[in-house]
């Protein structure tokens, strides 16, 4: 018997708990197999990430079918990174991490990374005849004032030499702009001159933040405008989640009452993060309830929804509330701070002449 948590995730959705999203499998596919490039706008938690991880997977287990003898692919996720430095040698790795699985695992290899990668002066963890790991070196001298674009210069030069295809995936993309505008935007132009003469390496973009990713590809000012395939990710339709439901709840044996699989759609209204939650939620009500155990009824619905409410999205919103407060007591401070050190320019009033 299967389990139902195989069937939901918190996380990146991945294989029984991925389903549904044709339209946009088909687009991804188009463009990564052809060394388009794509960003993937919608609201936060729809599912982009795990969209961008589940095409990349079928890619690589496919690659013949595309023309290529592999291909390779890496994830990177740039939001915790406090600084420039900090983003650039995340990315960095990626690239390398992609650079070691297209050139393989023996000495040529090894002679083929140095070849490409001269000038990151590549550093091999090798055990045996075998690669272990490859890491490249971010340099900060001024002989590499556009680090990003010689790596991915380099990795589409490797690529083109194995018959291999590469994808990087970047999450989080707008943090960036985030730690500082000007610097970001240079990044930016760094990816853009790369991928616009590259044939062998296509980049994913996704984020959180719609309104500053949006204007990251939508923005004529902007490096990557015009450069990216704009895929949209949004809720799932709701009669293809009580379709994967029914799924779910046959082949782990649990039993339903007619519109109580439909109630967990209703209420998720087929977001993904909600969907996932809510079904956890109400399979292991289900699972552990006193009288018919493993059998779901409305009030199961009901009765999970209500547990999500009260430990996930409040304090959610209690959490946003804080942010909000200590944002504005910074504010508030900054302000105070500035009217300190302002220097009276003249006396206006007499009172204080007097003083």
């Amino acid at each position: 018997m299967k389990k139902y948590t195989d069937y939901f995730s918190r996380k990146i959705a991945q294989g029984n708990s991925f389903f549904d999203r044709d339209e946009q499998r088909r687009a991804l596919i188009v463009e990564l197999s052809s060394s388009g490039s794509v960003w993937l706008s919608g609201e936060r938690r729809v599912g982009k990430t795990s969209v961008a991880v589940q095409v990349c997977r079928e890619l690589s287990l496919n690659a013949e079918q595309y023309g290529f003898t592999t291909l390779a692919w890496s994830k990177c996720d740039i939001s915790s990174c406090a600084t420039m430095e900090a983003a650039k040698r995340k990315i960095l790795q990626a690239v390398a991490d992609v650079a070691s699985d297209i050139a393989g695992r023996d000495q040529k290899a090894v002679e083929g990374i140095r070849q490409f990668f001269a000038r990151f002066d590549p550093e091999f963890a090798i055990g045996g005849k075998d690669i272990a790991k490859l890491t490249l070196k971010l340099r900060t001298s001024h002989s590499m004032d556009n680090p990003l674009r010689d790596a991915l210069t380099a990795l589409d030069a490797l690529a083109r030499d194995k018959g291999s295809q590469a994808v990087l995936i970047i999450d989080e993309f707008q943090t960036l702009s985030e730690i500082k505008a000007d610097e970001g935007e240079k990044i930016e132009w760094e990816i853009r001159s790369a991928l616009q003469d590259s044939s062998r390496v296509a980049m994913v973009f996704a984020g959180s933040k719609k309104r500053m990713m949006s204007d990251a590809f939508v923005n004529k000012n902007r490096a990557l405008y015009g450069q990216c395939r704009r895929v949209k990710i949004g809720n799932l339709p709701e009669s293809d989640c009580t379709r994967q439901l029914k799924k779910v709840a046959t082949e782990c044996g649990f039993e339903y009452d007619e519109g109580a699989l439909e109630r967990i759609s209703e209420i998720s209204k087929g977001h993904p993060r909600d969907f996932s939650h809510l079904s956890l939620q109400t399979f292991e009500l289900a699972v552990f309830q006193a009288k018919k155990p493993k059998h779901i009824t409305e009030h199961t619905v009901n009765a999970a929804w209500e547990a999500y409410i009260r430990d996930m999205v409040f304090d959610e919103v209690n959490a946003l509330l804080k942010e909000k407060l200590n944002n504005n007591k910074r504010a508030e401070v900054a302000t105070l701070q500035a009217i300190a050190h302002t220097r009276v320019a003249k006396i206006r009033s007499s009172w204080y002449s007097m003083k």
